[in-house]
């Protein structure tokens, strides 16, 4: 299950200008662009909605010196990973509130997803699109013009609507180096180096899908292993 974000960029023309300003322009923004870190920062890459809730509740921060106009949308997936597949949403299954929302520099708001599509025992996965557009309009002082271009950057998250009944399960097999969600609810998977408690060590860290497995040495080693699902830590390692 891979977990990324990635970003695009439009241009919207809103007044005719001189083909050598739309050129300029253009690279202009493209390097301002690929030059820099993205503005928008999420509370994390992956959020799922528990069989209890009704609704989740996400953190973001405009994290420029811009006033920003943020709009969200949503569309549902097979299942995360380098090959998923995306399909639209049937009217009313997501629900966003607010659709869009100014925000301040520096200013953390949040926004909340509904979801009113099936319950069953059946785990499900959306990625959530969340656009900010810099509302700011600089001005070309030589040409005496408004620019023409407002750039968006767009950056996705995966949602997942856990099962109405959880099944968490698994079966590991530290002989043959072999993992393996038998459940029906993905969970997080933490393999440490050693028994050792380093502070500054970076964990394996992976996630599991529904009757997905993982074949790999470091399960066979003698280390700390964890796998971490509704915010508890389960050992699965061998250092006793």
């Amino acid at each position: 299950m891979s977990i990324y974000k990635a970003g695009v960029i439009h241009t919207h023309k809103i007044k005719r200008i001189a083909p050598q300003l739309l050129i300029r322009l253009l690279l202009l923004l493209l390097f301002s662009f690929f030059s820099k870190a993205y503005a928008l920062y999420l509370s994390s890459d992956i959020s799922s909605l528990e069989p209890n809730k009704s609704f989740f509740s996400k953190s973001y921060i405009n994290d420029t010196k811009k006033v920003n106009l943020y709009t969200f949308s949503a569309y549902q997936i097979d299942k995360p990973d380098n090959k998923e597949q995306g399909k639209p949403i049937k009217e009313g299954e997501i629900i966003f509130t607010p659709l869009k929302k100014i925000v301040l520099p520096g200013e953390q708001e949040y926004f909340k997803i509904f979801y009113r599509g099936k319950t069953d025992d059946k785990e499900r996965y959306y990625k959530i699109v969340i656009s900010e557009t810099a509302l700011d309009v600089e001005t070309d002082s030589s040409q005496n013009q408004q620019s023409l271009f407002y750039p968006t950057v767009s950056l996705e998250t995966y949602f997942v609507v856990r099962p109405k009944d959880i099944a968490f399960k698994y079966a590991m097999d530290a002989d043959a180096g072999i993992l393996k969600n038998t459940g029906n609810t993905y969970f997080r998977v933490l393999i440490h180096e050693s028994c050792e408690v380093k502070d500054d060590e970076q964990p394996l860290v992976l996630y599991l899908l529904p009757q997905q497995e993982f074949r790999h040495e470091a399960l066979k080693r003698k280390s700390r292993k964890y796998i971490v699902i509704f915010d508890k830590y389960h050992s699965i390692g061998n250092c006793d």
